[in-house]
């Protein structure tokens, strides 16, 4: 029976259609930005060398695909901004300025306006030219320049098959605390040693930011968390863990949706195993599938919507000196198995006027509005570096990333200097320094980073 006549008949709410076009006006103004994304693989050739490790024989074999992946965001004003990450263990300081001059050159995007996120896996080839060259052992990891060539090609590539795929979107942003990572660093008898340390503390935080399209669908994820990705099979290669959970989530969406793993400062943590397990690499699977229903959980939940409008970007330098005084030519390596590496490099190294007294560092800081913000800083940044930049920027989601735009050694705290060890010490063999940094490096850092806030709200 048909109801007219017998029920009144209701006009169209002209309320409830306003609402919606309200809401869908609304959306449209807060999508000030457009973006594209692209990902190239880079999987090098098995039986080439890998980077990470003192390894006597090249690569067996590969347990997953290497990826370089091309995030690119034009603001309401048309400034183009570039996020790169990619599945190698560092960027060479000199390959970011050739990377950034080609950039500049081809497709107007600044420097500050570019980064070039490492995920630091130790299952790849070198891309670093500053690891020291020759060991007893075996290699370290001589630059593979064929296979850096690759790369940046493939960036290239990248980024302008991410332009050609501009679309508007909304980005939704959300941090919460993960237990994902442990503190790697053991004090006994007044010695670092590299020992996992459950009570020692962490940079916790996981940010994830969303890019969504206008009617609200999850398109592309930024994942940063801080975690050593030295977890797979010795010879072979692989992405290690950035590189499972991207085919996690990828499968739990249906591969409807693009995931950027953004490493943050992981110097001194690596990812927390249970205490015990057998060997092998099944771990790890499971400890990333727990890491991967969070994420999911967050990106199909409520999360805090950014009103971008423009991106204000500052960049800053910082010099780091190091400490002569502990020159490792004359002290600091007695005993150690480092020791006699560094007697057979150190003639080549002075020959090639290799030798630092400090490190330049450089920051930057992405303001998208007082909810959301990324710093970068180049290096094996350790945890506290991070915490600090964490009270100093007062950001309720903040991406903090090490391993960015340039590779030159670990970066400690003062707390990590003064205790010695790996990260404190010994690692600047690795990168071919002649001593540790000096003491007083965790303020000059503070400083850049005030100095970097003061011109951002200046601006």
């Amino acid at each position: 029976m048909n109801a007219k006549g017998l029920l009144p008949q209701y006009p169209a709410n002209p309320l409830q259609n306003s609402t919606i076009e309200i809401m869908q006006e609304k959306k449209k103004r807060e999508a000030g930005m457009e973006y594209g994304f692209s990902i190239k693989c880079i999987s090098p050739r098995v039986g080439t060398k890998m980077a990470g490790y003192v390894r006597q024989s090249p690569s067996l074999g590969i347990v997953d695909d290497l990826y370089a992946q091309a995030l690119v965001l034009t603001d309401r004003e048309e400034n183009r901004f570039l996020i790169v990450c990619a599945d190698i263990i560092g960027f060479d300081k000199d390959d970011t300025a050739e990377i950034r001059a080609v950039l500049k050159e081809r497709f107007g995007i600044p420097e500050n306006a570019v980064i070039l996120n490492a995920s630091h896996t130790h299952f790849g080839p070198a891309t670093i030219r500053n690891f020291l060259p020759k060991w007893e052992s075996g290699e370290l990891g001589i630059y593979n320049e064929e296979y850096c060539n690759l790369v940046k090609n493939k960036i290239y590539e990248a980024i302008e098959e991410a332009f050609s795929r501009l679309n508007k979107c909304v980005i939704e942003v959300k941090t919460i605390h993960s237990d994902f990572g442990i503190n790697r660093r053991t004090v006994e008898s007044g010695k670092a040693i590299s020992r996992p340390n459950p009570s020692g503390s962490i940079d916790d935080s996981l940010t994830i930011a969303v890019l969504k399209n206008l009617a609200g669908t999850p398109e592309t994820a930024l994942i940063n968390y801080a975690a050593h990705p030295t977890n797979m099979l010795r010879d072979y290669i692989s992405a290690d863990y950035p590189g499972i959970l991207r085919r996690q989530l990828q499968s739990e969406f249906a591969q409807s949706l693009n995931v950027m793993f953004l490493q943050g400062a992981a110097g001194d943590i690596s990812v927390r195993k249970p205490e015990k397990y057998e060997s092998g690499t099944d771990v790890i699977f499971q400890t990333v599938s727990k890491l991967e229903k969070e994420i999911a959980g967050i990106i199909r939940g409520p999360m805090n919507s950014i009103t971008c409008g423009n991106i204000k970007s500052v960049s800053e330098n910082v010099t780091l000196p190091l400490d002569q005084e502990r020159d490792f030519s004359n002290s600091g390596l007695e005993g150690n198995w480092l020791k006699k590496a560094w007697q057979e490099n150190m003639p080549e190294l002075k020959r090639n006027g290799a030798l630092k007294e400090s490190i330049e560092l450089e920051c930057n800081f992405w303001k998208f509005d007082d909810k959301f913000c990324i710093v970068t800083l180049e290096g094996e940044v350790c945890h506290e570096i991070a915490l600090m930049a964490r009270k100093i920027f007062k950001s309720e989601n903040m991406c903090f990333l090490g391993y960015t735009n340039g590779s030159p050694c670990y970066i400690p705290s003062e707390k990590v200097i003064e205790e010695g060890g790996y990260e404190g010490e010994y690692n600047m063999v690795i990168y071919s320094h002649q001593s540790p940094f000096k003491k007083g490096i965790e303020k000059k850092l503070a400083e850049c980073f005030c100095t970097i806030r003061e011109k951002i709200y200046q601006a």
